[in-house]
C-alpha cells in the first residue's frame, strides 16, 4: 500500500476540537479513492494528514497510524513526502508560485536539486502528457482557470508522485475543464498511480470509476467500501447521487411540502445537523504554524515540498 491510515484521530490545538475520529483508509497502486461528506466533516483534515501538513505545518494532536510508503508521516519531511504524494488544491491560484509556466513546472524539481537537463526532460514529458506544451513560455497570470488547473496538475506530475490528492476538482472549473482534469487523473491511475479525490459532487466522480468510497460525517467514517454499497447506503438528502439511484430510493427523498422526511446517516444513525450560518467550522481552526513574513504563502510553499525551517 502507498497510503495506510489506521484509526487516525486529529484534534487541532488552536481550537481544541476533534475533527477526525478513528478513520481508516488504505490506498494502493490502481486505486481511485473518493472521499465525500458534508462540509466540516474532516475531508480537508484527512488530506493534510496524507501530505504531511499535519503534523509538520498545523498544530494538531494525532493518534493512530498514518503511513506513506510504509513509513510514518511524522518521520518524513514535507519535501520527502512530496516525492510520493502530490497535492492539487481546489483553487489553482493558491498553488501556482511561478510567474511563467516554465518556472512553475521547474519549481518542484529545482527544490529537489535535480540537474537542469533532467528538469527539462520531465517538463517536456509532462506537458506532452497533459496536452499543455503550447502553454510553455506563457505568463501564469494570463491563463484561464482551466489552464491554471492543468498547469498545477502538471506541476504535481513532474515530481513523479505515486499518489495524487485532489481537493474538490469540480468546484472552480467549467465542466469541460473539470472533465479534462479527471480524465488525466484517471489515466494516471490506470498507468499504475493512485489518487484520493475529495468531492461532494459524487455523481460526476462516479463516471471515473472510483475503486472505493469513504464518507465522513462529523469526523467519523459513515461509510467505507465499494461504490455499490455506498449508493445503497448514502444519505440521499445530503449526497448528489445518480438519477437512477434517486429513483430507486425515492421514498427517502424529502417530501414535496418541503419538510424533510426522517434523515438517517450512512450507518443508520441520525445524520449530522446542517451547520447554522455563523457557527464556527472546522476550517477556521488554526492554519500553518509558519506564519511570520510568509503568512499564507508559507503554507502554499509547504504544499510544494519546500522546507521552511
Amino acid at each position: 500500500m502507498i497510503i495506510e491510515v489506521r484509526a487516525a484521530s486529529v484534534r487541532y490545538q488552536t481550537t481544541g476540537r476533534q475533527v477526525l475520529a478513528g478513520v481508516d483508509l488504505a490506498v494502493g497502486p490502481g486505486d481511485l479513492a473518493l472521499v465525500s461528506g458534508p462540509s466540516g466533516g474532516g475531508k480537508s483534515t484527512l488530506l493534510r494528514l496524507l501530505n504531511g501538513l499535519i503534523p509538520h505545518a498545523y498544530r494538531a494532536e494525532v493518534t493512530g497510524e498514518v503511513l506513506v510508503g510504509g513509513r510514518p508521516v511524522a518521520q518524513q519531511s514535507v519535501r520527502q513526502l512530496s516525492t510520493t504524494v502530490g497535492t492539487l488544491l481546489q483553487d489553482p491560484r493558491k498553488q501556482i508560485v511561478g510567474t511563467t509556466v516554465d518556472a512553475e513546472l521547474a519549481f518542484g524539481p529545482e527544490n529537489l536539486g535535480l540537474p537542469r537537463a533532467e528538469i527539462r526532460r520531465r517538463i517536456g514529458e509532462v506537458t506532452d502528457r497533459v496536452g499543455i506544451r503550447h502553454l510553455l513560455g506563457r505568463a501564469t497570470a494570463e491563463l484561464s482557470g482551466g489552464e491554471l488547473q492543468m498547469v498545477a496538475f502538471a506541476g504535481v506530475l513532474v515530481m513523479r508522485p505515486q499518489v495524487v490528492l485532489v481537493d474538490e476538482p469540480l468546484a472552480n472549473l467549467d465542466l469541460e475543464a473539470s472533465l479534462r482534469l479527471m480524465r488525466e487523473l484517471r489515466r494516471f491511475v490506470d498507468d499504475g498511480g493512485a489518487a484520493v479525490v475529495v468531492e461532494h459532487r459524487v455523481e460526476e466522480i462516479l463516471d471515473f470509476a472510483p475503486t472505493q468510497v469513504l464518507y465522513l460525517e462529523g469526523g467519523r467514517s459513515g461509510y467505507a467500501g465499494d461504490v455499490a454499497g455506498f449508493l445503497a447506503a448514502a444519505p440521499v438528502a445530503h449526497v448528489k447521487l445518480p438519477f437512477e439511484t434517486l429513483v430507486a430510493r425515492a421514498a427517502e427523498l424529502p417530501d414535496v411540502s418541503g419538510v424533510p422526511s426522517a434523515r438517517t446517516g450512512v450507518s443508520g444513525a441520525p445524520s449530522t445537523p446542517i451547520a447554522v450560518s455563523g457557527a464556527p467550522s472546522v476550517r477556521t481552526g488554526g492554519p500553518a504554524v509558519r506564519r511570520g513574513r510568509g503568512g499564507s504563502a508559507a503554507a502554499r510553499l509547504e504544499y510544494r515540498g519546500v522546507a521552511l525551517g
